[in-house]
């Protein structure tokens, strides 16, 4: 972890990317997140917000910005990525020289495997390559290309019937699972 953080550290941009797990990042990206911690130090700054912030441990290496991705199976962004945002707003507030630059939530996203929705895979490719151009060309993001990822390309109702279809057509988990190898014990 310490070859970790110092690389960490030395990044002008990093991206976090995680599939959505009960509201938040899953628990390997958690405890990363957790260790880093030793990157700041243990007293308080209050910035000009009113923010109390730790000071960075090595303010010589600049200003840091960090990017959000993360993907779910629900049709919608609000009231389903709620705690993941939260906590990587927090990190951003509460960190002297780290910066939240953009925030991608994916909602259905197990629809885009489906070949009738080639049209939102598209979008959603090229959103995030001109995201990351303009991100190192221009050092920020354009709301619309998160717009872009967040939108499910369907309605709530038409997303329930689908998912409802596929869960029905598959006699529910017993079949799905049906050919997942077992482990003897």
């Amino acid at each position: 972890m310490t070859e970790l953080r110092d690389k960490y550290r030395e990044a002008d941009l990093v991206i976090f990317v995680s599939p959505l797990y009960i509201f938040n990042v899953t628990g390997v990206l958690k405890t990363f997140m957790d260790r880093l911690l030793p990157i700041l130090k243990p007293y308080m700054l209050l910035d000009e917000k009113g923010y109390i912030k730790h000071p960075d441990r090595f303010p010589e290496k600049g200003e840091q910005g960090f990017i959000v991705f993360s993907a779910s199976g629900f049709p919608d962004v609000e009231h389903n990525f709620d705690g993941l945002q939260a906590m990587f707003r927090l990190w951003d507030s509460h960190n002297e020289n780290t910066h939240l630059m953009g925030e991608f939530y994916m909602p259905a996203a197990e629809m885009i495997t489906q070949s009738v929705y080639e049209n939102r895979r598209k979008m959603i490719a090229d959103a995030c390559f001109n995201a990351g151009s303009d991100v190192v060309t221009k050092g920020k993001i354009a709301k619309e290309y998160m717009q872009i990822v967040s939108f499910p390309g369907v309605t709530r109702t038409k997303f329930q019937k689908q998912a409802d279809y596929f869960w029905e057509t598959l006699d529910g988990k017993g079949k799905y699972l049906t050919e997942t190898p077992k482990l003897k014990i």
